[in-house]
Formats: structure tokens, sequence, C-alpha cells
């Protein structure tokens, strides 16, 4: 449509302004609607919702060559009979359908605010939504609800929204119109300002648990009587499947911090934690030394935004980390990151920035 409709029409008049210029402007004129109507198609198509998601390819390099050859050998004269082994070529990438890992943590790049997919076998939840920018602008349909659809997602079990700050709880509305959600639970504050939504939606409070495909899944925080303090209200999730362990302690603080430890062995706080993610994007009010060494984590993410003015993570968290042995992340520098653990319980991390490196990152 540009290439034989629009682009022409405007090198033409380009040509002719020195000699027509009424002519020139009224193949301008042409162009005008030409361009209007691809946009307006372009957009109507984005709303039928199609995508080329794990539904219709896996993912991967693989997939799509083995597609694009199996495409070409069909396409070949029939005298050279390789239209048979083009259509086992096209099939492939629907034959290998590997068995799922067992849980999959997924910390999405959301800039300054936290969104994360957990997923078990046959489960999926989301911690968080990330901030909302705009009418145009918000990171459940813009970011969470894409990488969902890449993976093949639909439906969600699950929504946890942690607290009412708009770099968490910003885009849930957005995402869950768009992605259908069987339960949603949220800050005990946040329940009266979900309009519809508030009346299945569940408090995250103290005790509540579950347990999906051999995951373990308790809220650990926060119980009655709620802080007034906004970040102290947070949901902390912990996750456990056998020796691994995972911690979502959304933007606790300090004080919230000293209340789990008072009580986890009543809570069963773990120790030597995987994987978590720093409470309050690594601000320097969270992450107290007693938190960090009764947990002792592997793995630690601070979710934050790339040189954002509130200056997170703060170099004395990250100091509090490294002595206890832990392997710092930011999603600042390395985009998305993809924990996954097979059946044997050992982990593979994929950056998002180092798996689609481009040419112009440093």
């Amino acid at each position: 449509w540009i290439s034989f409709l629009v682009v022409p029409l405007c090198l033409a008049a380009g040509l002719l302004w020195p000699l027509a210029p009424l002519l020139a402007n009224q193949l301008w004129m042409w162009a005008v609607p030409q361009l209007q109507w691809f946009v307006a198609l372009a957009r109507q198509v984005s709303d039928l919702g199609i995508a080329f998601d794990r539904a219709i390819l896996p993912p991967g390099f693989w997939p799509v060559a083995a597609l694009a050859a199996g495409m070409l050998l069909v396409l070949l004269p029939t005298g050279l009979r390789l239209r048979l082994p083009g259509v086992v070529l096209m099939l492939a990438p629907w034959l290998h359908n590997p068995d799922p890992p067992p849980l999959r943590v997924t910390v999405l790049d959301v800039g300054q605010g936290l969104a994360v997919v957990v997923e078990t076998r046959r489960h999926r939840l989301v911690y968080d939504a990330g901030p909302f920018y705009s009418e145009r602008f918000n990171a459940g349909t813009a970011i969470v609800a894409p990488y969902l659809s890449w993976r093949g997602i639909h439906r969600l079990d699950a929504v946890v929204i942690s607290h009412s700050d708009n770099d968490h709880a910003g885009g849930a509305l957005p995402l869950m119109t768009a992605v259908p959600t069987e339960r949603l639970l949220v800050d005990p504050l946040l329940v009266e300002r979900l309009g519809d939504l508030s009346q299945t939606a569940e408090v995250c409070r103290e005790g509540v648990a579950w347990r999906w495909d051999g995951v373990d899944f308790r809220v650990l925080s926060p119980r009655p009587p709620y802080p007034e303090n906004d970040n102290n209200r947070s949901c902390v999730l912990q996750i456990r499947l056998g020796e691994i362990k995972v911690l979502l302690p959304g933007d606790i603080e300090r004080e919230a911090e000293q209340a789990l430890l008072t009580r986890r062995t009543q809570l069963g706080l773990e120790e030597n934690i995987t994987l978590l993610v720093a409470p309050h994007h690594g601000s320097n009010t969270s992450s107290s030394r007693a938190f960090i060494e009764h947990l002792r984590p592997r793995h630690v993410v601070f979710s934050s935004g790339y040189r954002h003015h509130f200056g997170h993570p703060h170099q004395r968290v990250i100091s509090r980390y490294r002595r206890v042995g832990s392997e710092p992340w930011n999603t600042a520098h390395s985009g998305a990151l993809q924990f996954v653990w097979n059946r044997r319980g050992e982990l593979k991390i994929f950056p998002e920035r180092e798996r689609v490196r481009r040419f112009w990152h440093w």
C-alpha cells in the first residue's frame, strides 16, 4: 500500500512541483487519504487481537526457520519432489512440544515500577502490573499483556496487586480488561477503588495460601490492623517448590520487614532464598541488614527505571546484598529477567537485553 500508492504519488508530486505546482498539490491530496485509510485499516486489524504467539507458532529462531524453509520447498517446481519434506518442515514446530518447566518467574522491565509473571506447569499468576501513565499508555496493556500473548497465555489464574501505588497497581485494571482473570487479590484499602471488580476481589492478607502443580504460594503480610503506610500494606507473597524459594515483598519498608522477622517462625518466612525481588526497588528505606542476613538471597532483582530521579537501587543497599553473597540484577540494565527452573531444580537465567542484543545496545 505504501510502496505502490502513497510513495509514488508523493515522489511524483515532488518532481512536478517546480513545473506544475497545482498538479503536484493534487497528487499530494490524493496521497493523504491513502495514508489515512492505511492507518485506519491497521487499527482495525490491531483491534481484532490477532497475535503471532506460541498458540500459533512456538517462539524462537529454529521454529521460524523450519517454517520458512518448509514453505520454500513447497513452492519449488513439482519435478524436484521436495514438497513432502517441505510439509514435514512446516509441521515440525508444532510436533516439538516439550514439557513446560515446573517454575518460571519473569520480572518484566516496566521502568520505575513492578510487574512479575509466575508460571507453573498449568497455572499463571501476575504480581503487580506496572504504572499507568495516560489513557494512551499503561504497562498493563503495553508491556504485560503483549508478553503474556507472546508466551501463549490468554487467561490468568490469579492477579495479585501488592498495594495501591501507581507504579504497582496502575496497569492492573487495563490488564484485566485485556486478559480474563480468575482470581484477584489486592491491598485491603484498594478494594473500594476497583469499582465493579470489588465484588470479586479478595483481600490479600496473612495466611492466604494455595498450591498449584506442586508449587506452594503463601501470603505472609499484611495482617489486621492494617498499617496506614501504603508501602507497609504490601502483599508479601512467598513461593516454594522444594528447595526453590522465591519472595515477592512489594514495597515494604524496614518496619514491615522487622514485623516479618519477629514472626518468622509462625509465618514460615524462609531462609536462604533463591530469588528475591528487592523491596521498594532497592530504596534505602528497605532491605535492612537484619532482613537481608535472614533471607541471604542467591539472586536479588531491582525493578527500577533507568537513571530515575529516585536513584533506585541505592548503592548502600546493593552493598548489603553483596556482603551476603547475593548476585544483583537490575531491569534498568538487563531488561526483563526470566528465571527458569527445570525438573532437577537447575536454574537458567535469561536477561532479555542479552537474549535479543542489538548493535545499538552498549
